[in-house]
């Protein structure tokens, strides 16, 4: 992998576990991290996302666990 394909992946990933910490901790709400999500340039489908709809499916997932744990 080119050195630039994996610095966009490595930060696609970091700014998806950092989305993940805020809502699991609530600070975020799935809506506002969509917006985040939408305004970042992002290189979703270099971890897995075809659509922003599988991005806002896998944050209501990470809040269903979160909220489940707590």
């Amino acid at each position: 992998m080119g050195k630039v394909k994996q610095w966009a992946m490595d930060n696609a990933e970091k700014f998806l576990s950092n989305l993940e910490s805020q809502i699991e901790s609530g600070a975020q709400t799935v809506q506002s991290a969509l917006l985040l999500c939408e305004c970042a340039d992002i290189a979703w489908n270099l971890i897995g996302f075809d659509h922003m709809s599988e991005v806002e499916e896998y944050l209501e997932d990470v809040r269903r666990e979160a909220l489940r744990d707590n």
